[in-house]
């Protein structure tokens, strides 16, 4: 992040800010790159105290005078993380489709909850009739039975 021709600080490394993935000048290590930052406390100390504008103009700086910041880490990370944390962006996007999915299913839900009860009480009311059906031809089936022993004792 080079800002001026004669900055010291070019990388977050310079004023103790980095991944500890590197292993020498030239190699890194994949299992030092953990998704985080670590912070040199002694180096950035030193840094603060004695490159403080450096400091500010690695994270924002006018590269080209027009008084509007177009350069450094800051900078970078919001043009980057701008799409994503707009309104309407990508974050807004994701969140108001997955409020749309769960309104639906909840709408699914329901509906399918008064299928159910539909179901259960057209059931119910078969059950019902049914068994007054069963109750009544039982019924007959004892008059019958009664009518036969009765015809039976009389001859």
């Amino acid at each position: 992040y080079k800002t001026t021709d004669n900055s010291s600080v070019n990388l977050l490394a310079d004023i103790g800010i980095s991944t500890n993935a590197s292993t020498g000048f030239t190699s890194y290590s994949a299992s030092n790159l953990r998704g985080y930052l670590e912070i040199n406390e002694k180096t950035l100390d030193n840094a603060l105290e004695n490159q403080l504008t450096d400091i500010k103009n690695i994270f924002g700086y006018d590269a080209d005078n027009d008084k509007i910041i177009d350069s450094g880490v800051g900078y970078l990370m919001h043009e980057t993380l701008r799409a994503y944390t707009m309104t309407g962006g990508v974050i807004a996007m994701k969140t108001s489709g997955l409020d749309s999915k769960m309104n639906t299913s909840t709408a699914k839900i329901a509906n399918l909850e008064e299928s159910v009860a539909r179901k259960e009480q057209s059931l119910k009311e078969k059950y019902g009739s049914m068994e007054s059906t069963l109750n009544l031809l039982e019924s007959q089936s004892s008059t019958i039975e009664n009518f036969t022993n009765q015809l039976n004792r009389n001859k």
